[in-house]
């Protein structure tokens, strides 16, 4: 199963996309900025039936992604994703790769939006069963609130400090599953990030964004088995300010309940 990986494809004209794979949100395209999407996923899948899923014309934020849906038009607007299994010696993006389930919209009548479209396939056998799939469902409350805050406060100091090894031990469950999905050494994750992380937290830029309650908009996904890490404006809460190429680093986190204690899995 690991001599391939699986990638998530999403493309959109006229219009702004949020890509899922079984309720995981995986990014949001847009025609200006990136009208397409290719990101490896084989770390998502699940035994059995998955669900890729878009949502057309999300809203503001994240937490209200569904929100509202109004009658809109829909000239010139269209959206197709695509998950495909690809060998490494294929083009991801091109015209290889297997096709695994196929999504697609072009209205010709306005519609609501946003708008939700999903396809479910039966993909037999993955990688087996995740912990976070028997993790508890989560409730957005204050207790939920300050322990995402204590663990989002040690991987920010650990970041502040250049700490890769720091990081690791805090992201040891989300690469214990990265080693299971991908055919890479079970440290090689660990040890290409504390390189990665020795190397670019000496550029004099090097600077964590402040982690401001005000802007965050955590939001449960995964069926509430997980906790999203987001701010406001789609930007993960983890994040630099902008490096020498203009771009700040982020780091993406998803948590969920391991054990009794709050752990990020992906």
């Amino acid at each position: 199963m690991t001599a391939s990986v699986v990638y998530a494809e999403v493309v959109a004209k006229g219009c702004t996309v949020e890509l899922y794979l079984n309720r995981i949100p995986l990014g949001r395209i847009d025609p200006e900025r990136m009208p397409h999407l290719e990101i490896a996923v084989s770390e998502f899948l699940l035994d059995g039936v998955n669900e890729l899923a878009m949502i057309v014309e999300p809203g503001p934020t994240p937490s209200t992604a569904l929100a509202n849906p109004m009658p809109a038009p829909t000239d010139g607007k269209l959206a197709a994703a695509r998950l495909a299994r690809y060998r490494p010696d294929e083009f991801v993006g091109g015209e290889g790769g297997v096709t695994l389930m196929e999504l697609g919209w072009e209205p010709k009548t306005p519609e609501p939006q946003p708008r939700l479209l999903t396809r479910r396939a039966d993909l037999g056998p993955q990688f087996g069963r995740w912990g976070w799939q028997d993790a508890p469902v989560l409730t957005l409350d204050r207790q939920l609130a300050s322990e995402t805050g204590d663990l989002l406060r040690r991987l920010h100091q650990a970041m502040a400090a250049g700490d890769g090894r720091g990081v690791t031990m805090l992201l040891s469950p989300a690469y214990h599953d990265l080693s299971r999905a991908y055919p890479r050494p079970p440290n090689a994750w660990a040890e290409g990030f504390e390189t990665f992380m020795a190397r670019v937290s000496r550029q004099p830029e090097w600077r964590m964004q402040p982690l401001d309650p005000a802007r965050v908009d955590f939001r449960l996904v995964a069926g509430g088995h997980m906790l999203e890490c987001i701010d406001k404006d789609w930007q993960p809460t983890l994040r630099t300010e902008p490096l020498a190429d203009g771009m700040p680093f982020t780091l993406p986190v998803f948590l969920a309940r391991l054990n009794g204690r709050l752990a990020v899995v992906r």
